[in-house]
């Protein structure tokens, strides 16, 4: 059964010596049971000692069950690597003594890949968001400031998003009416493209912005996400051509 079980199976004796090395860890490592049992691990995973594992098999070796957080191992003679999940407990004999231990080993390579894929996504984005020249922000339905890159802290006069946080989106409308219409219109459409409207900014004065905006659903309630040009100078423009 431990032989064709779908984790790994390691069992280590009092000296820290590998007595069971089942096909899952062969398969894993490249390295086959032949080549390790009697050996210490660390004898082909060097970089173990650095993880502290011999350490969590001693506290194993107590008596106690130990999580080990998740680890990253390479085999440099099979040129195998990975991320590992690995919980190590006390194996006892019919007497109640403890023996030496058994690590139980998860391969959880696909999920690590995924998260770090995640967050390098979630990396470039931000590094996006934050250098673009547009103003971009999220709030919540009911005004509540969630994010807001610096362009659109300079278009509404603000030098930090610390102080931006404590004000709502209706502080910022000229018309406080006209954020209930463009919540109205997202509620159905959930996008609009090319609004025109004038904005507060923090020292009072109006700032002319063309947006786009969309209604998302993020963590269970409803996000607006906007992306604004501040166009104050061809409005001024076009005033001027008016006169």
């Amino acid at each position: 059964v431990i032989a064709h079980a779908q984790e790994g199976v390691v069992v280590y004796d009092r000296e820290f010596r590998i007595q069971l090395w089942n096909r899952f860890m062969e398969e894993l490592t490249g390295v086959a049971a032949s080549e390790i049992l009697g050996k210490q691990e660390s004898d082909f995973f060097p970089h173990f000692r650095e993880q502290n594992t011999e350490f969590m098999i001693q506290r194993g070796l107590t008596g106690e069950v130990v999580h080990a957080p998740d680890t990253l191992f390479r085999v440099p003679s099979t040129g195998k690597s990975g991320w590992v999940s690995t919980v190590y407990s006390p194996r006892y004999n019919s007497n109640g003594e403890i023996l030496g231990v058994i690590g139980t080993t998860t391969d959880i390579t696909a999920r690590k890949r995924a998260e770090m894929d995640l967050r390098a996504s979630e990396q470039r984005y931000r590094l996006f968001v934050e250098n673009n020249a547009a103003g971009v922000f999220q709030t919540t339905a009911e005004g509540e400031f969630l994010a807001c890159n610096h362009s659109m802290l300079r278009t509404l006069g603000f030098d930090s998003w610390e102080e931006l946080k404590n004000y709502r989106a209706l502080d910022f409308h000229r018309d406080p009416a006209n954020r209930q219409r463009l919540l109205d219109v997202l509620r159905q459409q959930r996008i609009l493209m090319g609004q025109e409207f004038p904005l507060k900014r923090k020292d009072g004065t109006t700032v002319w912005c063309l947006a786009n905006s969309a209604l998302v659903e993020g963590d269970g309630r409803d996000i607006i996400e906007v992306t604004a040009v501040d166009i104050t100078e061809r409005k001024r423009a076009e005033a001027a051509l008016q006169v």
